[in-house]
């Protein structure tokens, strides 16, 4: 998962019900359920299990972009 080059909305506002799941190489994935919000603008498109866009920032703030709509995504090919 952490391999994919995919850039994905990862923005916390756009998520509902986070748990923790696991940690990979250091890094703390989630599951979520897609909010309206991210519904609207087409989030839900994606899995809902990964990162979370502010707590990346953090360390590699290089894979944390913000979208033309104004939300945090990530870039899971720079998360290695």
């Amino acid at each position: 998962m952490l391999g994919a080059a995919a850039i994905r909305a990862s923005d916390e506002r756009l998520k509902a019900n986070i748990q923790y799941y696991d940690t990979l190489k250091g890094i703390k994935l989630y599951t979520w359920d897609w909010n309206e919000e991210a519904k609207r603008i087409g989030a839900d498109q994606y899995p809902s299990m990964g990162v979370i866009a502010q707590k990346i920032q953090k360390t590699y703030p290089d894979a944390v972009a913000k979208g033309p709509d104004g939300y945090l995504m990530v870039n899971y090919g720079k998360l290695q």
